[in-house]
């Protein structure tokens, strides 16, 4: 009987064999990845004013390079962490890194000096005018920046309230919360998801030294927008879904921890729709999950779909009378726009579109069928060019090593001193854009081993393979911008972690015999 009992045990704790179907895919997938980053690297333009990107092909020698340079550097952390954790303890050194973190986030803030435009500037206007009383921003007569563009008003109200308290116009206030919220959610609640899926302290350091050494990470928290709240608050909730694993009748050991998740992806949701994403995962891993009954999932998935409905629903309620019967730009729109130009990039369709319709539904979706249609009967007289196509805007988005943030940060930045002028046009660049080159290397590599490791038990930290799937399907349909791979290049920070350390032990073992786990 008592064997019978381990048996049936060990049998829960095999996943599914369609999970271990999808990380099979997925797997496939970051292995992929890793081809096109050796084969070639996608970089911007030297002329930062044509946010445009480029493959070139790598050389023995430039290749070689790149990956001693990421090679010493990260070393060189990873040492002194793995040395700080010794002496101190596991949890004074996660605190000393999120400190160390929050201080290198907040000198790019005053080193970049960033000043926002195009959304952001627009977004920002929209909160300030409204807290002044003034709706033209809402206004169809005026071509209102929200009446178009709806999917912004979870930012604006959150930049509402940042204005309100800490007065109009005040960035500061907002890139500090970015950085506090990074701390919290990919530094803090990061080392924590991957601690609880490795169950060895020994991979806390080498998670602690991939965020720091991740540079587009650090160096985006200027930018004025909601891609880097959205993803720390993702990493939260998470945290709160997968650390606790819940009992034997797949039921969450605390409904407030469910709640609070469910609440924080809802908030996620509002102010980044791409948030969908991880809610969808987390959908995926509550009905994947083996130890489950049917009732528990289906309460946990309602409650889950609810809360991100029922928050999107109130978002909007204070211009209800606004939005009332009048579209915003469609998903179709931004589709159609991923199909245009030489890797899905061209930035002003939907907005042209929108102009040119006149806010008509009808003549927009006719108008986006037209566009979709012309680019398919395009690719079958030339079938080269939509193989083409589609190679430049997989490897511009996923083998881009700065991911456009260093682009967009010192497009505008308003910093005059040497380090700014030698990241735009000089050595610093150079070095930036190889150390990256070398970091996105290794990680592809880690992400094959952490991912098929995940294959071999019923874990739920699996929602973060499946949300950086799904970032991939979406981002292939979407608008292409490299800088929008960098949430799902955070997620994908805890499996790295556990392939990388994985890669350590196998060497360790291989050198001196020992299984070490520290």
């Amino acid at each position: 009987m008592k064997e019978t009992k381990t048996m049936r045990d060990r049998d829960n704790d095999r996943p599914y064999g369609i999970v271990r179907f999808i990380l099979t895919v997925i797997a496939v997938f970051f292995a992929v990845c890793l081809f096109n980053a050796l084969r070639s690297t996608a970089v911007n333009f030297g002329d930062l004013k044509e946010q445009g990107v480029e493959l070139i092909s790598e050389t023995l020698g430039s290749f070689v390079k790149s990956l001693a340079l990421f090679v010493i550097g990260f070393a060189v952390v990873y040492l002194i962490l793995k040395a700080v954790q010794k002496k101190t303890g596991a949890k004074r050194t996660r605190i000393a890194v999120c400190l160390v973190f929050f201080a290198l986030a907040i000198a790019a803030v005053f080193v970049f000096q960033y000043v926002p435009v195009a959304d952001q500037i627009l977004v920002s206007d929209c909160a300030s005018q409204l807290n002044a009383g003034n709706d033209t921003s809402l206004l169809l007569s005026d071509y209102g920046y929200l009446i178009a563009h709806q999917n912004q008003i979870g930012l604006v109200n959150l930049l509402r309230v940042f204005y309100a308290l800490f007065g109009d116009h005040n960035y500061l206030s907002f890139q500090i919360f970015n950085a506090v919220l990074a701390c919290i959610g990919i530094c803090w609640c990061g080392t924590k998801m991957t601690l609880h899926a490795a169950k060895d302290e020994g991979v806390l350091p080498v998670y602690e030294s991939l965020i720091l050494t991740c540079l587009p990470l650090i160096i985006y928290v200027p930018y004025l927008y909601n891609d880097l709240i959205s993803t720390s608050l993702v990493m939260i909730a998470f945290c709160l879904f997968a650390v606790d694993e819940g009992d034997s009748k797949g039921m969450a050991k605390s409904w407030k921890r469910v709640v609070l998740s469910d609440l924080i992806i809802g908030f996620a949701v509002v102010l980044r729709s791409n948030a969908l994403i991880p809610a969808i995962a987390m959908i995926l891993v509550i009905l994947f999950q083996r130890n489950g009954n049917r009732k528990n999932k289906v309460l946990q998935i309602v409650l889950l779909i609810g809360i991100v409905y029922g928050m999107n629903v109130l978002s909007r309620l204070p211009y209800h009378a606004y939005l009332s019967g009048i579209p915003s730009i469609p998903s179709l729109a931004y589709i159609a726009m991923g199909m245009q130009g030489r890797g899905g990039g061209f930035n002003g369709f939907n907005a042209e579109l929108y102009w040119s319709s006149g806010a008509d539904a009808a003549v927009m979706h006719e108008k986006c069928v037209t566009a979709i249609e012309s680019s398919i009967a395009a690719w079958k007289a030339d079938p080269e060019t939509f193989r083409t196509f589609v190679d430049f805007k997989f490897q511009s988005q996923w083998n881009a090593p700065v991911y456009e943030c260093l682009e967009m940060v010192l497009y505008t930045a308003g910093g005059e001193n040497a380090i700014v002028t030698s990241l735009q046009n000089g050595v610093l660049r150079r070095l930036v854009q190889s150390f990256m080159k070398g970091f996105q290397v290794f990680y592809y590599a880690a992400l094959v081993s952490g991912t098929w490791q995940l294959r071999k038990k019923d874990g739920i930290l699996s929602v973060l393979a499946y949300t950086i799937f799904g970032g991939f399907l979406f981002s292939m349909l979407w608008e292409a911008k490299a800088r929008y791979i960098l949430p799902y290049l955070i997620y994908g920070l805890p499996l790295a972690a556990i392939g990388l350390k994985s890669f350590f032990r196998f060497l360790s073992i291989r050198i001196t015999g020992n299984d070490q786990r520290s």
